[in-house]
């Protein structure tokens, strides 16, 4: 029930993010781009944002590719490191958490980890993640981006 759930609810944030952004490569200003590791395979597209649905005063961050990765309550600070949260709660809160949408629509979703804002719109990631809620799954995600918020 849970995965499905955040699957729609991915799909959705996605989807918001491609139709009021750009969407081809010539429209990505280098400033706006991100790139994440993920089993020894780098992903790397636009990296865009928009003001959080569900908590005030965070942001939606992803980074497109052939697989999305979206930082959900990615905190305004410029400059700081703060603890990503278990994406596989029930109901993470406010707390700054990761999803992962794969090319083949498995979901993966962070357990713990660590995000570093090196500027306004800037970040360094680095966050253990599971597929399906599975410890079995776990593996590392690293990646940074410098985003833009849609308005």
């Amino acid at each position: 029930m849970i995965p499905s759930l955040l699957r729609s609810g991915f799909i959705i944030m996605v989807m918001c993010l491609a139709l009021a952004g750009c969407t081809t490569k010539k429209d990505v200003a280098p400033e706006t781009k991100g790139e994440f590791v993920f089993n020894n395979i780098k992903y790397s597209g636009a990296c865009q944002g928009i003001a959080s649905k569900t908590c005030k005063g965070g942001y939606d961050v992803a980074v497109m590719s052939t697989a999305n990765i979206v930082i959900y309550n990615m905190p305004t600070a410029a400059t700081g490191t703060f603890n990503i949260a278990n994406g596989w709660a029930t109901n993470p809160g406010c707390n700054t958490y990761v999803l992962v949408l794969k090319e083949n629509g498995n979901q993966i979703a962070s357990i713990n980890g660590t995000l570093t804002k090196t500027g306004d719109n800037s970040f360094i990631l680095l966050v253990n993640v599971t597929e399906f809620a599975t410890a079995s799954s776990a593996a590392t995600i690293s990646g940074s981006g410098t985003y833009t918020i849609l308005k």
